[in-house]
Formats: C-alpha cells, sequence, structure tokens
C-alpha cells in the first residue's frame, strides 16, 4: 500500500514517507527497491497517491515497480483523472461547494485544511487516463483493465482505477 495516508491495510505493507501516519515502513517512494527484491512483490496499490509525484520521478517508479512485481503481479492506481477534472471545473462555476471540491481534486487538500489555513502537499502532476497507460504500457505493463474507482466515496465524476498486470 504505497503512499497509504491514513489508509492502513491489513494484510498489506503500509509505506509513507509521512511520520505522522500510521504505517509499516517510512520511507521516498524511489526507495521502494532497496527494500524488497526483483519478482518478490505479489500486489502494489497506489490509492492517491501518484499525483504527489512529478511526471520523471512517476517514470522511474513504474520500471521499479514492474521488476519487483512477480509474474502476474497486480499494479492498482486510484486517483484523480485530469480531464474529468477538467470538464467538471468547467461545469461548476455557479456552485461555490461543488467548485471547491473540484479545486481540491486538483490541489490534494481538504477541506478542514482550508477552513482551518492548514498547510498540505500539494499535488506535482496530473493524470489523464490515455497518458497513464501509455506511460505504463512503456514499462512493460500490457494487460491494463480501466475500471469504477472504489476508494474515496467512488468519485465516478473525478477518479479512475487502472489493474495492470505485469
Amino acid at each position: 500500500n504505497l503512499g497509504c495516508g491514513s489508509e492502513y491495510m491489513p494484510g498489506y505493507t503500509n509505506i509513507d514517507s509521512d511520520e505522522t501516519c500510521i504505517c509499516d515502513m517510512y520511507m521516498n517512494f524511489q526507495d521502494i527497491k532497496n527494500h524488497f527484491r526483483p519478482g518478490s512483490i505479489k500486489e502494489v496499490q497506489m490509492i492517491h497517491s501518484l499525483n504527489y509525484l512529478n511526471l520523471w520521478d512517476a517514470r522511474k517508479l513504474f520500471r521499479e515497480i514492474h521488476v519487483l512485481l512477480e509474474t502476474d503481479g497486480v499494479f492498482i492506481i486510484e486517483q484523480p483523472e485530469i480531464k474529468k477534472v477538467a470538464t467538471k471545473l468547467l461545469e461548476e462555476d455557479e456552485n461555490l461547494s461543488e467548485y471547491l471540491e473540484v479545486i481540491r481534486s486538483i490541489y490534494a487538500f481538504d477541506f478542514k485544511q482550508m477552513q482551518e489555513g492548514e498547510n498540505y502537499t500539494p499535488y506535482s502532476f496530473g493524470w489523464s487516463e490515455r497518458h497513464l497507460i501509455r506511460e505504463l504500457n512503456q514499462v512493460g505493463f500490457s494487460k491494463i483493465e480501466v475500471l469504477p474507482p472504489q476508494k474515496h466515496g467512488k468519485r465516478m465524476w473525478r477518479d479512475i482505477r487502472l489493474e495492470c498486470r505485469k
């Protein structure tokens, strides 16, 4: 469970770089290759954590995850899809609360942070479905299924879920 945040999942190795999170390992995503053997991982989940990486670091991580996954291992990504968010943004200029929900999808703040003026770590990159699939194909993921989101309230208007097999 890479980038677990506050979502600790039993049965997974929960990893995050934020030491305020409850997880099994505190580390930068880019260090995953130093902690696991090639072909030793059955599944990697990144639920609303990929967008915190810039493009070049995400590309590097995709290659590393592909190496670390066992044959037929699964890489699951769920996150906001930038084209869906942009479409919704163009539709929501009248309703302030809906508009702020869309903006929140771009920058990754929550309403508590906004109301209390708290600092937060914004997303570094936004992915369209086609771009993400293209990048994953380039590192060797050939079996990619696009599915409805399962987390974060199943926000169909915003999120995508990709399940990629090695």
